[in-house]
This record gives C-alpha cells, sequence and structure tokens, in this order.
C-alpha cells in the first residue's frame, strides 16, 4: 500500500512540474478541452431546443388532425388541366364529415384567398389610407380555435352566431397589428380587406381570418 501512494506521488509531482515548465502548451491544452466541450454542450443544446420547437408545432395541430385542401399546398406550380377540372370542396362537405363521422370530434372549415404560388393575386389590406398589398386572407368556421388547440389573450374570436348570421368580423396576426395598429388598440376598428369591410374582434394571430361562411 505505501508503494502504491508513493508511486500516485511521485506521477502527480511529474504531472505538476511538467505543467510548471511547459505553461503555454499546458494552457493551450485546456483551452482546447474547454473550446471542445462548450461546442458539444451548445449544439446538443440547439437541437433540443429545435426539437423541443417541432415538437410543440405538432402538438399545437394535433396529432389526430386531417387537413384536406383541393390543392397540394407548398409546391409553387403552374395548375395541370386536371387541377384545373377538381371540384370545389364545399362547407357541405364538410358538414357532411361532421353529421356522418361519428368519430370525427369536429370540423373546421378554411377558404383561403391567397394562392399566390398558384398564379393568383395576393390580397391588399387597407386602414386608414395605409395598404398592406402581401396580406394573407383566410376564413373559417368558429369552431377553428379547437381543431388547431389555439387559445386567444386580449380580445376574442368569433362566434357561432356570429358565422351563422355571416357578420363581417376579423382577427387580425401581427403584420397587420404593426403596420396598422402598433400605437393604437386595434379592437373594434375596422379594416378593408380584398373589398370587404370587416371589424377586428382580436388581434395577435398567425393570420387574418374573417367570421362567416363564404357565399357561392
Amino acid at each position: 500500500m505505501n508503494a502504491y501512494r508513493q508511486h500516485v506521488r511521485e506521477n502527480l509531482l511529474l504531472a505538476l512540474d511538467t505543467l510548471r515548465t511547459h505553461k503555454f502548451r499546458s494552457f493551450l491544452t485546456v483551452l482546447g478541452v474547454l473550446i471542445g466541450t462548450t461546442t458539444v454542450i451548445a449544439v446538443t443544446s440547439i437541437i433540443a431546443g429545435l426539437d423541443k420547437q417541432i415538437v410543440d408545432v405538432a402538438q399545437q395541430f394535433g396529432t389526430r388532425t386531417l387537413w384536406v385542401y383541393k390543392l397540394q399546398v407548398g409546391n409553387p406550380h403552374q395548375l395541370t388541366r386536371e387541377e384545373r377540372l377538381r371540384k370545389p370542396l364545399s362547407f357541405e362537405d364538410a358538414m357532411a364529415v361532421k353529421e356522418q363521422c361519428p368519430s370525427v370530434e369536429t370540423v373546421s372549415v378554411e377558404l383561403f384567398n391567397h394562392l399566390e404560388e398558384f398564379g393568383l393575386p395576393p390580397v391588399t389590406a387597407r386602414y386608414k389610407g395605409q395598404d398592406m398589398s402581401d396580406a394573407l386572407f383566410v376564413g373559417v368556421t368558429a369552431d377553428h380555435l379547437q381543431m388547431i388547440n389555439a387559445t386567444v389573450g386580449v380580445g376574442r374570436f368569433f362566434t357561432d352566431g356570429e358565422d351563422l348570421h355571416r357578420r363581417d368580423v376579423a382577427v387580425i396576426g401581427d403584420g397587420v397589428y404593426k403596420r396598422f395598429f402598433e400605437h393604437a388598440d386595434p379592437i373594434g376598428k375596422t379594416i378593408i380587406v380584398d373589398g370587404h369591410s370587416l371589424e377586428i374582434v382580436h388581434p395577435h394571430q398567425v393570420q387574418i381570418v374573417s367570421g362567416g361562411r363564404p357565399e357561392r
């Protein structure tokens, strides 16, 4: 046991003497270890953060949510003849799914009026002489928040009654808020979107949403 302790003591003294003799080399070695360790921790943290963000987005839309579109989204292209001849999805189609499919908890209808990727012109929003030429205009039904697991803070979402009576109300996104109402309260104000006057009932949503089913 004494020989082992002596051996450990000699190795420790030799290591300390080497550090004192080669201070700069020792500094570079320690610096390299610190940089390597910090890099690994930083990369791991970034990957963990991105993974959590992706999981949060997936959970927001729900793992049991099904989106049905007439056209393929996220792939800008000129419409083919087959795509142009497709029958449009209607409000009645959605209600038929809701009434005839007992496994479906809720159904929401979305109507996009911004399909620039398919050659259609963008939507213009206007408020007191100011224009926003790249606005996103989406019509949904009142149960849309339930379907995407979202909530509202200031203001409110439109109701089933407003949807039934086709009231022109809107939920605006952050882009519209910053463009028109950064220093004012938007609730109760009226904006004009694509020629329609809409009363704002809630700010700070991701997109512009108008209440009421579209006229067919």
